[in-house]
């Protein structure tokens, strides 16, 4: 489960796997900051994030998309 929450000057992404396996979204805009991770993620996701079962991760994006 994944969905954007936004306003005029933040976008943010929360995701999160219930499943037993791992699973992998890719990301439609560039992370700024993790702002909560229950599996205390400190590194920032460059295309894909990784998600393992049972973890939940919110992340600050930039608001421009990835250049193509």
């Amino acid at each position: 489960m994944a969905y954007y929450r936004m306003s005029e000057d933040q976008r943010v992404l929360v995701a999160a796997n219930f499943g037993k396996e791992a699973v992998e979204l890719e990301l439609e805009y560039p992370v700024e900051c993790t702002i909560l991770s229950n599996k205390n993620r400190v590194e920032k996701p460059k295309q894909m994030l990784n998600l393992e079962s049972c973890e939940v991760i919110v992340l600050e994006l930039f608001q421009e998309e990835k250049p193509e």
